[in-house]
């Protein structure tokens, strides 16, 4: 017996240093090349970042203002995408103060997490181990995670967390006695909404097929109901500074949402003969999933129950993202869907993880393993897509050495577009250097002094207003932060009249200028909410600040209680096991 238990330790140890490995081999051409990957949202997540970092490393907090990121312009952007895991980023590029270090780690990290929680899936849901293995790296290099370390996608952060959120989901499939085990499904959505508010949606659709089988085949339905319950109130709990913050800012603000896509259909999944991309899937996991659902539609006698309702919601989930949906007529219909999901092709997350979990299932069968050279072929579906991704990761990483620099430059704005200038920008122990030579003009959230879908307004262009207002401003503005963690700007006018200040103010900003104190809603500002003012000859001192309500105070102590009740109680459990 303890040979037995010693064999398994083993195994899983070693598949554990294989998904290292290959966490760090994926990055092997940005490591060789010394590159900066700077992809589509890497401007906009960097800015975010730099912010929090900067707080750590000064001691200035401020949950709600941005007080060195986005050109210090105190826009509220953080406390309302992934706050959290905002300052965790934060953290990590403060401690090595190093754009570069800092996406090797994150890379890594992202890839490690990925392929170790697909591995603890399948092997929870009954795969063999080397099946386990081989499936998480196909994993790790599906466009849905490796979409951070190639374009900085934020998405991928959501999308790594996907299987722990699944395997909080396979107790119910126990027919009679499924269950939910709410203490770890209430952690796990925590950590998934205090990540990406978009994934936690997905998340939560996933789940709800998954509850309603359990619901119906479980003899415990009371208990069912019972710690269902349980799960969403604690949840609750634990990200009461999400719901405080989003309460305390779109109680009082109206803010932009994010760009809309009004053609749904253009971006909904299509099929591909080539790989899996940007709104296409690729020619390997078409050929597995129509595999899996030929097995299921068949009635296969050695496809389980678990496998079936797997594969099931996995199709189902593939077929809403597809272009097959009428999306542009859903849309008309749920407008809110053009600026929230925007791209249906973001549901393939669901469905990847659904469907490569049941084909694991499939092969760890009587029948799956029984397929010829079963492990010679996994390896080489591993091998094809590994170096795919390389050779794509060698690509990415050349343009660092280019004049472009940048891999995506839609919408980016120079100041100087010197490509060494840039490079050394990036290279530099200052970390907001960058941001003094390029800039994007991302207007998310930004308080809108308006009523209606300005986006239909063919006049409103939002990123070039943003961009104008602070980055390019011809304002010569100096910015510091004082001890009651303001924003201080200061500059001298050449004459009295009327000027656009680089800075945001919402109805909960606290302000004075030129010593006299002034209400929110007193204060003039532009479309898009930078403060408009009229200085005086000679010196000017601005100052703002974010006073939250009482209720966002209360819920933040009470979530930051809860946490540490969660973390006692973990450790408590753990300490008990290793007696």
């Amino acid at each position: 017996m303890r040979r037995l238990t010693k064999s398994i330790q083993q195994h899983k140890i070693q598949s554990v240093l294989i998904i290292l490995l290959f966490s760090i081999l994926l990055i092997v051409p940005q490591i060789y090349f010394h590159a900066i990957i700077l992809g589509a949202d890497s401007i906009f997540h960097f800015n975010r970042f730099y912010d929090t970092a900067m707080q750590i490393k000064t001691g200035h907090f401020s949950y709600f203002m941005s007080l060195y990121g986005f050109n210090q312009s105190g826009r509220i952007v953080n406390a309302l995408y992934g706050p959290v895991v905002a300052y965790l980023n934060g953290a990590v590029l403060a401690l090595v103060n190093s754009w570069f270090k800092y996406q090797i780690i994150t890379n890594i990290l992202l890839n490690f997490v990925a392929g170790f929680g697909f591995y603890k899936l399948s092997k929870y849901a009954g795969a063999k181990n080397n099946v386990a293995t081989l499936m998480a790296i196909v994993y790790m290099n599906s466009y849905w995670v490796t979409a951070w370390s190639d374009s900085q996608k934020f998405s991928a952060w959501g999308a790594v967390l996907i299987p722990y959120v699944i395997m909080q989901a396979l107790p119910m499939l126990k027919r009679q006695d499924a269950k939910i085990h709410y203490g770890a499904l209430a952690i796990v959505m925590a950590i998934m909404i205090q990540t990406h508010m978009l994934s936690a949606l997905f998340s939560v659709l996933v789940l709800i097929p998954f509850a309603l089988v359990g619901l119906f085949t479980t003899r415990h339905k009371v208990a069912f109901v019972r710690d269902g319950c349980l799960a969403v109130g604690l949840t609750i709990i634990l990200t009461g500074n999400i719901w405080g913050g989003m309460l305390d800012i779109y109680g009082s603000d109206n803010l932009l949402k994010p760009y809309p896509q009004y053609d749904l259909q253009a971006v909904a999944t299509s099929f591909s003969w080539g790989h899996d991309s940007f709104g296409t899937l690729g020619l390997i996991s078409s050929c597995l999933f129509a595999i899996q659902l030929l097995l299921v539609f068949k009635r296969a006698s050695f496809i389980s129950f678990t496998n079936r309702v797997l594969t099931y919601v996995g199709a189902t989930f593939l077929l809403l993202s597809s272009d097959i949906m009428p999306w542009n007529t859903i849309g008309k219909h749920l407008p809110v869907l053009y600026s929230f999901l925007q791209f249906p092709f973001r549901l393939v997350i669901l469905s990847n993880v659904l469907l490569l979990l049941a084909v694991s299932l499939t092969l760890s069968s009587n029948f799956g393993q029984k397929i010829s050279h079963l492990t010679t072929v996994m390896v080489l579906i591993v091998v094809l897509l590994t170096t795919f991704n390389l050779q794509k990761k060698v690509t990415i990483s050349q343009k660092w050495l280019s004049d472009n620099v940048l891999t995506y430059r839609n919408k980016i704005i120079y100041k100087d577009k010197n490509p060494d200038v840039i490079r050394a920008a990036f290279k530099d122990k200052n970390l907001g250097k960058p941001f003094t030579i390029l800039q994007k003009g991302t207007p998310d959230y930004l308080p809108i002094q308006q009523q209606g879908n300005l986006w239909q307004k063919n006049s409103f262009k939002p990123y070039r207003a943003n961009i104008k207002a602070t980055f390019l401003n011809n304002i010569k503005v100096n910015k510091s932060v004082n001890q009651q963690q303001h924003l201080v700007l200061s500059w001298q006018g050449n004459q009295v009249r009327n000027v656009i200040l680089p800075v945001y103010k919402y109805t909960h900003s606290v302000t004075t200028f030129n010593h006299k104190r002034i209400s929110s809603r007193g204060l003039k500002a532009n479309i898009i909410g930078a403060v408009e003012v009229k200085q005086q000859k000679g010196a000017n001192i601005f100052e703002i600040g974010y006073q939250p309500s009482y209720i966002f105070k209360m819920v933040s102590i009470l979530t930051a209680l809860a946490w540490l009740l969660v973390l006692a109680r973990s450790l408590q459990i753990i300490m008990v096991k290793e007696k």
